[in-house]
């Protein structure tokens, strides 16, 4: 059986597009919305933070059920079998 897990990034847009001053980050992408998994394998994600002169492109990276998929550094891992969770990025 395989794992699909959705991937989105978190509405922290609301507040940096308030903040639209120079060197602030202003979106996240994720080069993918879906990736199908097997338990125990791994798939890396690339996030593209916008502006490419924003001061900190730091992105932290969290699963919503950590038992069934987890993420580090961009890297999702497929813990056990599920329908579907989420990855965010903040």
């Amino acid at each position: 059986m395989k794992i699909i897990v959705n991937l989105l990034v978190a509405a922290v847009l609301l507040s940096m597009t308030a903040c639209k001053r120079e060197g602030h980050v202003t979106g996240v992408r994720l080069d993918r919305n879906e990736v199908t998994l097997a338990v125990g394998e791994n798939f890396d994600l690339i996030a593209t933070v916008t502006p490419v002169d924003a001061i900190d492109k730091t992105v932290y990276w969290a699963s919503s059920d950590p038992v069934k998929v987890t993420v580090s550094n961009g890297r999702i891992t497929g813990k056990a079998v599920t329908n579907r969770s989420t990855v965010k990025t903040n």
